[in-house]
């Protein structure tokens, strides 16, 4: 079986921010090529509740399920976002983060790639120029997570020894 991999155009991404009265609801679509990397690093008796945690709430249909990563908590952090944070979103400080460290832990619910996607709620209010900022923060995050996991890359050593060495 051959691995699919992005093509140019394909989304990896969709996503839209609604503000309500007192809530943030996010509708979320993604590749299947991501929810694919995440059922490869779980099993399904691995899928554990995504909401009810921190601040996520469910919207709509979706059971909540969200993969569970091998490693220890910390192990997909770095390079300007983390996947080990569900029930949290954006760039949460208060969880030990680095400055400007987006979460992508949504990345992680089940369903994200079937056609209608998922939804969720965020407890709490933002003003519009801090949606952009999210919506511009994880844009960037986004196109990392894709280079760092998703796109195939084979990296090549070579040492030579020269012949002046003598040990």
């Amino acid at each position: 079986m051959e691995t699919e991999v992005f093509r140019h155009g394909d989304k990896a991404l969709q996503m839209k921010i609604d503000q309500g009265k007192d809530a943030i609801v996010l509708w979320l679509r993604a590749h299947a090529i991501v929810e694919d990397f995440f059922k490869g690093q779980s099993t399904k008796e691995d899928l554990v509740s995504a909401v009810g945690s921190g601040y996520w709430y469910k919207v709509g249909d979706p059971d909540g399920k969200i993969y569970k990563l091998a490693g220890p908590r910390g192990s997909y952090t770095g390079n300007g976002y983390t996947l080990d944070y569900p029930g949290y979103f954006g760039t949460n400080e208060d969880l030990g983060l680095p400055h400007n460290c987006v979460n992508l832990s949504f990345l992680r619910m089940k369903g994200i790639s079937e056609p209608d996607g998922v939804k969720l709620g965020i407890k709490g209010v933002m003003s519009l120029s801090a949606r952009r900022e999210l919506r511009d923060s994880v844009k960037t995050a986004m196109g990392k997570f894709v280079r760092d996991y998703l796109i195939p890359v084979t990296l090549e050593l070579e040492i030579r020894v020269d012949d002046r060495i003598h040990v």
